[in-house]
């Protein structure tokens, strides 16, 4: 029992560096430290989990759904959708949303952007149900942007205002929240509101500090300066951009959006 638990417990933290080298672009080292952590807890990464297993359920379920996401960021989708669907198995009812929430966001990488709807409407039902509000409202941010990038403004805005509600009466979501509110921005600014985006673009910049997450400001500072050139202010703009410049870094100078 004492040995379980103390392999439960190192698998958990050998899934949390597994993430953190996921986040910092290294998914085969995160690859290799999530199939060590499977295998502590007695499953091996090429076996079939679904078939006899008891013990560690939820937490092989749960380092199952990020090795998914490694494998197709590693260029090896088949086999992160596989690896999904043997977590599926193992996950209980009310964490179905889960896991169709990650197939979803799989989808998104391998850009079956159609089906990746599908799979992010049915997520949203289910983690509605549920009650996973988190997960719900970081689900509703990654199905606006679709919808955004489709040019379904008013669904998009739909999801993205749902996202901001849901991230404001969540204890410490600042970030979530600034994503969503920058992604309203967006909306605002392609279809011509631009005091709308300017507004939205200063309260997601409030939202970054708030996070402790200054350095996304920048991509915040480069769209302000887009607002302002369509509002002909190219004198403000200039200085924005300038501003912008300063703050990005070649780790934050990509958007962070879904």
């Amino acid at each position: 029992m004492r040995a379980a638990a103390d392999a439960e417990a190192t698998a958990i933290e050998l899934h949390g560096r597994g993430r953190d080298l996921l986040a910092s672009g290294q998914p085969l080292e995160a690859a290799r430290v999530l199939r060590r952590a499977l295998r502590l807890l007695g499953r091996p990464p090429d076996s079939s989990p679904a078939e006899g297993l008891v013990e560690h359920r939820p937490a092989v379920a749960r380092l199952l759904i990020t090795l998914a996401v490694t494998e197709v960021y590693l260029d090896r989708p088949d086999a992160g959708f596989a690896l999904l669907d043997e977590a599926e198995k193992l996950v209980p009812p009310e964490e179905l949303g889960i896991v169709v929430q990650q197939r979803g966001a799989m989808l998104v990488v391998t850009g079956r952007l159609t089906d990746a709807v599908r799979e992010l409407d049915e997520a949203v039902a289910l983690l509605t149900r549920s009650g996973q509000h988190v997960v719900l409202a970081r689900t509703l941010n990654s199905r606006g942007v679709l919808h955004h990038n489709a040019g379904r403004f008013r669904l998009a805005r739909a999801d993205l205002e749902a996202c901001e509600r849901l991230a404001r009466e969540l204890p410490g979501e600042h970030r979530l929240l600034a994503k969503a509110t920058h992604n309203h921005a967006l909306c605002d600014l392609l279809q011509g509101d631009i005091p709308g985006a300017l507004r939205n673009l200063a309260l997601a910049a409030e939202q970054y500090h708030l996070a402790g997450a200054p350095a996304l400001v920048g991509p915040v500072s480069v769209d302000r300066a887009r607002a302002l050139l369509a509002a002909g202010l190219a004198t403000e703009a200039a200085a924005e951009l300038d501003s912008a410049m300063e703050r990005l870094s070649p780790r934050t100078g990509g958007r962070e959006r879904a």
